[in-house]
Parts: C-alpha cells; sequence; structure tokens
C-alpha cells in the first residue's frame, strides 16, 4: 500500500473559510491509522490535541477523528 502518511506522524489541519481563504487557528495531531478507501484515495483516524501544538507542561486529552490524508499536512 502506497500511503501518505503513516502511524505516528505529526499533522496539521487547516481549515478554509467560504471565500478560500486559510484559516488561522489549524488543529495539530498525530496519525493513528491509515488505509485506502474504496475510491483508492488515502483516509486517515487523526488524535488531534488541539489548535496549538502540544508541549509537555499541559497535555490536552485528544480526540480522534477521520479526515482524508489530502486535507492534511505534515509537520507542526
Amino acid at each position: 500500500m502506497n500511503t501518505i502518511f503513516k502511524p505516528g506522524d505529526k499533522v496539521r489541519l487547516v481549515s478554509y473559510s467560504e471565500e478560500g481563504q486559510p484559516d488561522n487557528t489549524p488543529e495539530y495531531g498525530i496519525i493513528v491509522h491509515t488505509w485506502l478507501n474504496s475510491s483508492g484515495d488515502e483516509d486517515c483516524y487523526i488524535a488531534f490535541v488541539g489548535c496549538k501544538a502540544p508541549s509537555a507542561e499541559k497535555p490536552m486529552k485528544p480526540y480522534v477523528l477521520r479526515y482524508y490524508a489530502a486535507s492534511l499536512q505534515k509537520g507542526w
């Protein structure tokens, strides 16, 4: 399977406004699982940790969501 991401990769989700402008508050997360869907596109489960890169001082309880890999950017 040829995928963009692998479990453990740090990613960021940048949302866009209706006008097509990037939102200034991306969400940060870590890839939990990836797979190819029936259309051949890569889907991912991401454990999101909030709108700021996490720090060791104040860990946040993650929440897991599903996104297409194409909507994610690698790294923090």
